[in-house]
């Protein structure tokens, strides 16, 4: 059967609390968050997806390199969603075609295993890394999503017998990591062979094929910001953004979060917390308000990484301000207007812009505008993925 995250999530729950595990709740989370390499707010925005259906980040490849002119076949764990899809082929069909290509791309590839039990799958992709000889490219969407050594875990696992290391072992010297952090110098993930710049977070820009608008006179907040507490990293800055508003300026924030989550915003004014939505409604949610304000965990910040959702929130039609400590080279827009407008240094900087887009409709319709010129401003979608094929084709 193959399950949705969160049936998996239930079920380790229920595992571990009939094992007796004094906290089964708690350690079902962190035993997922490991296993598949994923963060709550993911979760909460793919609850009912199936493990192994298509990722944003997946579809995303594969469309810039179809629209980049390559060849491309997607193997995985083929799903009925999946069937209609002529380039998605089941992953046992690889290793009776691996030499018919010349490059092994990767996206989100660690192993999945949860519980002791493992996708069949899992492993697979680290054998497939072991026996392709030509360039394997790692997509590094996220800095924490790289890849992670697993032959431990499997072997110490009755089923993980039939492996080997040296089938498992990711080497020194084998994966390209394509990543849309800046300070590339600064990663050093396992296998690396290199690790190059690609704006690749711009991937909305090529999935999206139209433009969405939030309607002003019926939007029910002024602020929102869709997402999870991130374990903390990020919670001074939601504070200093999200807390402490004036009660003319309605706020929320929705996703896996909860204000007893915090514990450093005093007697500060909290947003309303809303429930998690499904991936179909995030959209949907994010346009109940007329702004949000882009901030990041200092790993982020360290790697100069500008995240899709400051481009999803513009496609989505939101004015979309950004902490200038999160976007410390000032690149997240070239407009000097907006450079001016929409970077924010505190809660009183961001104050006073908010109650100026709030109270003047043409002004929040004009830096929309602006917003939308800048984004797109020399940007060629067909350009975009022939570079990046290109830059594939490169590597050796």
């Amino acid at each position: 059967k193959i399950m949705t995250l969160r049936e998996l999530l239930l079920r380790g729950k229920k595992e571990l609390s009939q094992a007796d595990v004094p906290d089964s709740d708690y350690d079902a989370w962190i035993l997922m968050e490991y296993a598949l390499n994923i963060e709550k707010s993911y979760y909460f925005l793919h609850e009912n997806d199936k493990i192994g259906s298509a990722s944003n980040e997946a579809l995303a490849t594969i469309k810039m390199l179809q629209l980049g002119g390559a060849d491309v076949t997607a193997f995985t764990k083929v799903l009925s969603s999946d069937k209609q899809k002529n380039y998605i082929k089941d992953y046992h069909d690889f290793f009776n075609n691996i030499d018919n290509f010349d490059r092994l791309v990767i996206v989100n590839g660690n192993l999945n295993f949860f519980g002791g039990k493992c996708s069949d799958d899992g492993p697979e992709i680290y054998r497939a890394i072991n026996l392709f000889k030509k360039p394997i490219i790692y997509m590094f969407y996220d800095p924490y999503l790289g890849m992670k050594q697993c032959y431990k875990s499997v072997l110490s696992k009755e089923w993980g017998k039939k492996y080997t290391q040296e089938q498992l072992e990711i080497k020194p010297n084998t994966l390209h990591y394509i990543t849309q952090c800046k300070q590339t110098n600064l990663i050093n993930e396992i296998g690396q062979k290199s690790c190059i710049y690609y704006p690749i977070e711009k991937f909305p820009m090529i999935m999206e094929n139209e433009l969405y608008k939030v309607d002003f006179d019926k939007t029910e907040f002024d602020l929102n910001y869709a997402g999870t507490f991130r374990g903390g990293r990020r919670e001074e800055s939601m504070i200093e953004f999200f807390f402490g508003m004036p009660e003319d300026i309605k706020v929320q924030m929705f996703g896996n979060i909860k204000l007893e989550q915090f514990t450093k915003h005093g007697e500060l004014r909290a947003p309303e917390f809303g429930k998690a939505v499904t991936h179909e409604k995030v959209r949907e949610q994010i346009q109940k308000a007329k702004a949000t304000v882009i901030i990041g965990d200092p790993r982020y910040i360290e790697l100069d990484d500008i995240a899709e959702r400051f481009y999803e929130s513009i496609i989505y039609g939101q004015v979309t301000f950004v902490d200038e400590k999160y976007d410390r080279t000032n690149r997240a827009y070239n407009n000097p207007i907006l450079k001016q407008f929409l970077r924010v240094k505190n809660r009183e900087d961001l104050v006073y812009k908010l109650k100026a887009i709030k109270n003047d409709k043409q002004l929040f319709e004009d830096i929309i505008r602006l917003q939308v010129e800048d984004l797109y401003k020399g940007f060629d979608k067909i350009k975009f993925c022939n570079d990046f094929v290109n830059l594939i084709g490169s590597l050796n």
